[in-house]
């Protein structure tokens, strides 16, 4: 079961049946130690999962699975963002750093809350 969050469902991707689930938040982009600064403080909230530079097929497995996918516009390739826009279910972007993302994530908290 898949939860949506805002904007339009994609074909294939089904509705929520409960909004309180804990959602699959990918982040794409993000440096190892920084993944490590956001689960610590936002891990218990959601269900984060992080992607940077690994394959492409893990990528799309990943996005196909989330709820909610992150883009660090200004830390991955064009190739990356391609794939999370045509396999995630929900794409937004973080255009600044981990405060950027942090503040995002904190503001999807207050979304579905």
């Amino acid at each position: 079961m898949r939860a949506q969050i805002g904007g339009s469902v994609k074909p294939g991707h089904s509705k929520p049946e409960c909004r309180a689930l804990k959602l699959e938040v990918l982040v794409v982009g993000m440096l190892p130690s920084q993944a490590g600064e956001i689960s610590s403080s936002l891990g218990l909230v959601f269900k984060l999962r992080f992607w940077k530079d690994e394959s492409t097929q893990r990528l799309r497995n990943l996005c196909s699975t989330c709820d909610v996918a992150y883009l660090m516009t200004k830390f991955v390739s064009h190739s990356a963002q391609i794939i999370v826009k045509r396999y995630a279910a929900d794409v937004r972007f973080a255009n600044g750093g981990v405060s950027d993302t942090t503040r995002l994530l904190n503001a999807l908290y207050e979304e579905v809350k």
